[in-house]
């Protein structure tokens, strides 16, 4: 009898053991998923799709990335263009992502141009440039502030030249308004444009394409560019018999982003969309290296929440103006300071009124088709 008590003893602390470290390997097991779903969760939301990266550094070596989860965010190009004699605007709505720009004092500060409720503007006399700097307060604190220079040309600037001009875009270029705005105003400013396209109606001729995307243009069969499952912008110069291209304008991105539903879907599609320009732009420049990539900004939406309510009931004016505000700023970032590789941002977005230029969520009218044409207009003057 003691023979057998000793050893149930023995396998009572067996037991205890075997449970003993059962808990500790559960316990250990659980803490190392933990720490995985954090590293998870944390990187996932700056994880970058393609072979784009985005630039660390630009010209003066002061860029820092944006971080759009503030509270208020201000976003300027580095560079916006005005001619003598015709009206630029900065549109504050087009610059800040916030919930409630009314709760913000907003201040400009320039030796030009005056400021309005909503936006600055400024119909300049005389060539030259000059900075701008924009500045948000709350409560009387300093809440953001940047700066940009406006390059001023005069209207004569390029009289007597001839550039020809490609526009790649969606059906805010397949409309032809605002390149039909880029020829009314070169007939009367003495440098002759001349479009080249495989759609439109001659002399207004582009490449526009109503829900298309920057993707399907590199890569879609059905794209002009696509050849044998290859952009090749080459081909497609001498299929169509163009020749002489000075500049290459691609205005995407509505489409892109426009079905996003969070941050980490517009910065995915946003790095595939950079990731594809950047092969477009070696395409273009393999078949010539002089000429001028020009990025265009995508403007923002129509500011009334009933637009979007009545022409896209699945996606809303908070969500969208975000998914918006996001892609400009890296596709500025990805465009700026690149000149010296004939790569040029072309910031029509801060010259649109987003309260009287627009027909629908997206769409201009032909008050916001003029701007867009008179933003290019006034960008092409300052190449010459």
């Amino acid at each position: 009898m003691k023979f057998f008590r000793k050893k149930r003893r023995h396998r009572r602390i067996d037991r205890k053991e075997r449970n003993r470290r059962t808990l500790l390997a559960v316990i250990i097991l659980v803490a190392i998923l933990g720490i995985s779903l954090y590293i998870f969760e944390n990187t996932k939301k700056n994880v970058y799709y393609g072979n784009y990266v985005p630039p660390t550094t630009n010209v003066d070596n002061n860029y820092t990335p944006t971080n759009f989860n503030s509270d208020i965010v201000l976003k300027l190009p580095m560079k916006i263009y005005g001619v003598v004699g015709h009206k630029i605007n900065i549109y504050f709505d087009n610059v800040f992502l916030t919930k409630n720009l009314t709760n913000y004092e907003i201040q400009v500060d320039s030796l030009i141009g005056s400021q309005e409720k909503n936006y600055w503007t400024c119909t300049p006399t005389y060539e030259g440039e000059f900075k701008v700097k924009i500045s948000a307060f709350l409560n009387s604190k300093l809440v953001a502030s940047e700066s940009t220079t406006l390059f001023i040309k005069l209207a004569t600037a390029g009289a007597g030249k001839v550039r020809k001009c490609l526009f790649i875009g969606d059906s805010i270029t397949e409309a032809g308004a605002y390149t039909q705005e880029l020829l009314k105003l070169q007939a009367a400013n003495g440098l002759k444009i001349q479009l080249q396209g495989t759609l439109g109606k001659y002399p207004n001729l582009l490449e526009g394409r109503a829900g298309w995307t920057l993707n399907q243009f590199y890569s879609d069969p059905d794209s002009p560019f696509v050849f044998q499952r290859k952009f090749d912008f080459e081909k497609y110069m001498r299929v169509h018999n163009f020749s002489g291209l000075n500049y290459v304008f691609i205005n995407l991105g509505v489409n892109d982003v426009f079905g996003c539903s969070s941050d980490y879907s517009v910065n995915k599609v946003t790095a595939k969309y950079l990731s594809d320009l950047d092969e477009m732009v070696k395409s273009i420049h393999k078949y010539s290296s002089s000429i001028k990539v020009a990025v265009v900004i995508t403007i923002p939406p129509n500011s009334s929440v009933a637009a979007f309510k009545n022409d896209y009931k699945k996606q809303t004016l908070t969500r969208y103006t975000r998914n918006n505000f996001i892609f400009a700023s890296k596709l500025l970032d990805f465009s700026t300071s690149k000149e010296a590789m004939n790569i040029y941002a072309v910031p029509v977005n801060v010259n649109i009124d987003t309260y009287n230029g627009f027909y629908n969520a997206v769409h201009p009218n032909e008050s916001g088709y003029k701007q867009i044409g008179q933003s290019i207009w006034y960008w092409l003057k300052s190449m010459e």
